[in-house]
């Protein structure tokens, strides 16, 4: 069976603060390669066979560009936060500027620190009940910037104590 879309993405991290896999706010945790192949899209000449871009993109828009690429039409009933990145496989200005479909690109992810003298071991969230996440991250992500921010969280309230720049 051939499949005419292809999207490839990795994640995967090691070693970046002490951290193994991909599950943090940092920069090599939420940067994935994303490879998406469509032959068919009818690019200017100007084009290079394997053209790049340093645009901002989440993977929320996978779906969205999927589709787009597939001819299938979304539910309107669902909402679907993602954006197509089509513009970015069909604009060559777009890709040489590295314009961006989106002007941050936005990620959250959970803590669960069980030994506050030891935060580092044993905080895995995997297969763990919400209610036992004690912090939360999140980062905002432009061109130049990334902002990381984690919180003392618990169920009903997030407060904001610590906040960190890169």
């Amino acid at each position: 069976m051939s499949w005419p879309v292809r999207p490839v993405w990795c994640r995967w991290q090691l070693g970046e603060l002490g951290e193994w896999r991909k599950m943090t706010n940092f920069e090599n945790a939420v940067r994935v390669p994303l490879i998406i192949r469509a032959p068919w899209l009818s690019q200017p000449q100007t084009l290079s066979r394997n053209p790049r871009t340093a645009a901002l993109v989440e993977l929320v828009d996978i779906a969205v560009t999927i589709a787009e690429l597939a001819g299938i039409t979304l539910p309107a009933n669902e909402t679907f936060d993602g954006v197509s990145l089509i513009p970015l496989l069909t604009s060559p200005a777009g890709r040489a500027n590295n314009q961006s479909v989106k002007s941050v690109a936005l990620s959250q992810y959970p803590r669960r620190i069980v030994d506050p003298s030891n935060p580092w071991r044993g905080n895995g969230i995997i297969r763990t009940d919400r209610t036992k996440f004690t912090h939360m991250g999140y980062s905002i992500r432009t061109l130049q910037w990334r902002c990381v921010q984690v919180s003392v969280h618990d169920s009903c309230e997030t407060r904001f104590p610590d906040f960190y720049v890169r």
